[in-house]
C-alpha cells in the first residue's frame, strides 16, 4: 500500500489537462454554474469534476482496498500523460479562432476519445 501522504484521495472524471482549456487567461480557476443554487462563481481546476476516492476498488461492503489504493488514479495518471500532447496540439492549432461553443465541441470529442482509449487499454 502507498503511503498516506502519497495517496491521491480527489480522483478527476475529467482529467485537469481537459478542463486548462476552459480556463479564466492566466489562472488556474474557471466559471461554474451551480444548476441547484444557480450561482455562478469561479473554481480552481483542482476543485471540480473529481470526486474523493472515485477509482478506488471496494469490497462487497463499500470499503476501499488498501491493497489496490490509487491503482487505477496511477494507471489514469500515464494514459493522461500521453493523451496531453495530441490535447495540446489539438488546442494550439485552433486557438487563434475557436469560439466557446468549438472548445465545447472540442472538448466532447476529446473526452469521447480519451474515454475510447482507457477502453481498449482495460479490455
Amino acid at each position: 500500500m502507498n503511503e498516506t501522504s502519497d495517496v491521491k484521495k480527489k480522483q478527476h472524471y475529467v482529467p485537469e489537462m481537459m478542463l486548462r482549456a476552459f480556463c479564466i487567461p492566466n489562472s488556474n480557476r474557471v466559471w461554474e454554474y451551480n444548476l441547484h443554487s444557480g450561482f455562478i462563481t469561479k473554481k480552481n481546476i483542482s476543485e471540480i469534476c473529481a470526486e474523493r476516492y472515485l477509482y478506488e476498488l471496494r469490497d462487497d461492503v463499500g470499503f476501499v482496498n488498501p491493497n489496490t489504493t490509487n491503482l487505477l488514479e496511477n494507471e489514469f495518471c500515464k494514459i493522461e500523460g500521453e493523451f496531453t500532447n495530441f490535447f495540446n496540439f489539438f488546442l494550439k492549432i485552433s486557438k487563434e479562432k475557436m469560439s466557446i461553443l468549438l472548445k465545447m465541441i472540442l472538448a466532447k470529442n476529446c473526452v469521447f476519445g480519451y474515454h475510447f482509449l482507457l477502453l481498449e487499454i482495460l479490455l
